[in-house]
């Protein structure tokens, strides 16, 4: 638990720090306009909700990320002969960076995205023999469709979201689907 305190509060530092490096450049502000998004994000099969902050200094190109939420996974019980896994909630905390192509003038943008995820307890993705030794860290990868519109603050996305397990090499295909508001 102090684990996942510590890199909720190292996520919060870099947030506030690039909070800090934006205000910092008074003249660039004036010039581009600081977008922030606040998601509710479901996905699946991995049965995963979480509440993403996304921060980007113009409305496409690099952007970052961080959030909280709950996954549902296998925990492996080691204590018999047998395996035998246990489905567990656990909490998440997403971190990454994603980037959105896109015309400027139009709504629609495609979006690309990668980070890691550290996790409150070991768990693996999905059922797996005997040996495999559970992860607290995952990576995912994002290929997604975003409808942000230009006038307005509501913000769509869906798409392809797999999950890698980077202690256990099993990987999960999977998608999903947000709905957040934008910001400045």
């Amino acid at each position: 638990m102090k684990k996942t305190a510590l890199l909720f509060f190292i996520a919060l530092g870099l947030l506030f720090f690039s909070q800090s490096v934006n205000s910092q450049n008074t003249q660039e502000q004036e010039t581009k306009r600081v977008f922030r998004h606040l998601f509710v994000e479901g996905a699946l099969p991995y049965n995963m909700a979480s509440i993403n902050y996304e921060d980007r200094t113009g409305r496409l190109g690099l952007g970052f990320r961080f959030g909280v939420g709950l996954i549902e996974a296998e925990k492996p019980d080691y204590s018999g002969p047998l395996w035998k896994p246990e489905t567990k909630t656990v909490c998440i905390i997403p971190v990454g960076i994603n980037y959105l192509l896109g015309d400027k003038d139009f709504p629609h943008c495609i979006e690309m995205g990668a980070g890691v995820a550290f996790l409150t307890e070991g768990v693996i993705l999905r059922e797996q023999k005997t040996g495999k030794k559970a992860g607290i860290v995952i990576g995912h990868f994002q290929l997604m469709y975003r409808y942000q519109p230009l006038r307005q603050n509501l913000v769509f996305r869906a798409g392809f979201m797999p999950l890698w397990g980077i202690v256990t090499r099993d990987i999960m295909v999977g998608g999903g689907i947000s709905l957040g508001y934008m910001f400045h």
